[in-house]
């Protein structure tokens, strides 16, 4: 049923929607459609929300396991018989490598004369003209009571005139 529409009269401002007329058995079965659908609606929306439920709680317990097992990780480590023997190698190669290390730093350290001090040729001229020092003085020392035990030679006359020089 279209409505008639007038000529005549002059049309108003803003267009009236037309509203077909439905019977009143139309119009409940409409509404009770839309009432199952509203259900339907709110039966998913409540599906949905404990799907999603569930998939946290899912989710939280595999993070627990997940956390459990690496705690019994942390826990087995270093007690597996395996890891010892390696440990135990590596601690045995490390320390060849760097016994190795040390003997080759020394050989080079010997060959470029970083091991002794800077100085060190000067110290052992000064050591061995102390030494000599040392000598003379001895056999002068010597000398003089051999001569005061009244034991003359030409080695004491020669040594004591040579103190006399000095």
């Amino acid at each position: 049923m279209v409505p008639e529409i007038d000529m005549d009269t002059p049309p108003s401002t803003t267009p009236q929607p037309i509203i077909p007329q439905q019977p009143i058995e139309e119009q409940q079965i409409q509404h009770l459609k839309s009432e199952e659908i509203r259900k339907s609606n709110d039966n998913i929306e409540q599906l949905k929300v404990e799907t999603d439920k569930e998939k946290k709680n899912e989710q939280q317990q595999q993070q627990q396991q997940q956390q459990q097992q690496q705690q019994k990780e942390q826990e087995n480590y270093g007690n597996d018989e395996v890891t010892e023997v390696v440990l135990r190698n590596v601690l045995y190669v490390s320390n060849k490598v760097l016994t190795g290390a040390q003997y080759v730093g020394g050989i080079f350290a010997e060959i470029l004369g970083f091991g002794e001090h800077k100085y060190q040729d000067h110290l052992d001229e000064y050591n061995m003209i102390q030494e000599e020092k040392k000598r003379k003085m001895e056999k002068e020392g010597k000398i003089q009571s051999d001569m005061e035990n009244g034991q003359s030679g030409e080695n004491s006359i020669s040594v004591s005139s040579s103190e006399t020089q000095k």
